[in-house]
């Protein structure tokens, strides 16, 4: 009971800061998205693999590479909200005996 009573309270406080902003501004976005021109430094680590894109019909998918083409292909796919990023240790590891992607 005391646990539901706290996130009803943080609920509600959350509400109400959320309207009195918008009631004040309503015209300012309330989740800002800052555009990035650079990438991360993390992002362009040349030991993670090379970068590129593939265009399908209405599609542009990006993917990382790394390993030599002529071993064998090991996929790596990932699921919503992830990216590449999240496959960074595999990359390394396994881009020795495999072409990773």
């Amino acid at each position: 009971t005391i646990l539901y009573s706290i996130s009803v309270f943080y609920g509600v406080l959350f509400m109400l800061r959320f309207l009195y902003r918008w009631v004040r501004n309503p015209s300012e976005r309330f989740w800002r998205v800052s555009k990035r021109e650079v990438p991360p430094a993390c992002l362009n680590d040349p030991s993670l693999g090379n970068h590129a894109y593939v265009q399908l019909k209405h599609v542009k998918l990006h993917y990382v590479e790394n390993g030599d083409k002529s071993k064998p292909l090991m996929l790596f796919l990932h699921g919503f909200p992830e990216f590449w990023y999240s496959w960074r240790h595999q990359l390394k590891e396994f881009s020795k005996d495999y072409w990773v992607v």
